[in-house]
C-alpha cells in the first residue's frame, strides 16, 4: 500500500516557471533521493506532502495511517526546554505508563489486590511491547550520534546556534519514527560523524523517506529510488544514484 501517491502534480510560480507534471507513489520502506537543480521545486513538493503549500491541479493521496515529519530551516522547538528533554518529550506517553508502574509498586507493598496485580501486568506487558526499557539509551544514543555531548544535554535551546537547533530538531524527527520522514538538506550542519551515523540510522529505518540533498555521497547511500524534478516535471528511476548517474549519461 502508498504512503503517499502524486499524480500530475502542478504549481505555477508565474513566468513559466512552476511545477508542471510531477507524478510517483512511495510505499512503506522506500527511501526517495529529489534530484534537480536548484529552483526545480524540489523543497515546494515536500512543502506540498506536507500541507504547507498549495497547488493548482493534480491528485495528492496520502495513506490514512500516514504521520509525518518535516525537517525545514525554521524549527518548532521550546525554547526554556533543555536537549535532553526536547527529546525525552517524544517519550512522554511510556513514561507515564513507567511513573503509573512506580506508583503501583509501592502501593504493592501494603496492596495486594486484584486490580492493581491486573493492572501491574497489563502495563508491564504495554511497557514492553513499545520498547519502553530502552527508550533513554535510544535519546542518548541518538544526541550523541548527531554531535551533542553530554555536557550539551542540559543546554537550553535558546543558547544553541542556529546548526545546532537544526541537529535537535533531527534527532527529535528520528525518535519519534512518523511514517514518512521529509528530509530537506538534512546533512547540512553535520561533521562527518554525524553523517556517518544519520546514514546508518536511515539504512535501518523502518519508513518511509524522502530526501533532497546536493550531498550526491549521502543519497547514494541512503536511498533506493530516484526522482528527478527539471524543467517541472518528474521522472523517477528504480536505483540508486552511481546508477541512476550512469544512466542519466547514456542518455
Amino acid at each position: 500500500m502508498s504512503v503517499v501517491e502524486i499524480n500530475g502534480l502542478t504549481k505555477d510560480y508565474g513566468n513559466d516557471k512552476g511545477i508542471f507534471d510531477v507524478s510517483f507513489k512511495i510505499e512503506k520502506g522506500e527511501v526517495f533521493g529529489f534530484l534537480g537543480p536548484n529552483g526545480a521545486g524540489k523543497t515546494t513538493i515536500l512543502k506540498i506532502i506536507a500541507g504547507e503549500e498549495n497547488y493548482d491541479s493534480g491528485d495528492l493521496f496520502c495513506n490514512k495511517e500516514l504521520t509525518l515529519g518535516y525537517l525545514k530551516q525554521q524549527h518548532d522547538l521550546a525554547m526554556d526546554k533543555t536537549v535532553y528533554d526536547v527529546g525525552l518529550d517524544v517519550f512522554a506517553p511510556l513514561i507515564t505508563i513507567e511513573n503509573r508502574l512506580r506508583q503501583l509498586e509501592n502501593e504493592m507493598t501494603t496492596d495486594h489486590s486484584e486490580r492493581i496485580l491486573n493492572e501491574y501486568d497489563r502495563l508491564t506487558q504495554s511497557f514492553h511491547d513499545k520498547d519502553g526499557y530502552s527508550y533513554p539509551s535510544k535519546l542518548t544514543g541518538v544526541l550523541k550520534g548527531l554531535g551533542f555531548s553530554e555536557e550539551e544535554f542540559n543546554l537550553k535551546v535558546s543558547m544553541l546556534s542556529g546548526g545546532q537547533k537544526t541537529r535537535l530538531a533531527l534527532a527529535k524527527m528520528l525518535l519519534q519514527e512518523p511514517k514518512l520522514l521529509l528530509l530537506d538538506e538534512p546533512t547540512n550542519h553535520l561533521d562527518n560523524s554525524a553523517i556517518n551515523f544519520l546514514e546508518g540510522y536511515l539504512k535501518n529505518y523502518p519508513h518511509a523517506i524522502i530526501t533532497v540533498s546536493h550531498d550526491r555521497y549521502f543519497i547514494d547511500q541512503v536511498s533506493n529510488k530516484i526522482v528527478e524534478v527539471e524543467n517541472g516535471k518528474s521522472k523517477s528511476y528504480k536505483c540508486k544514484y552511481n546508477e541512476y548517474s550512469i544512466l542519466k549519461k547514456k542518455q
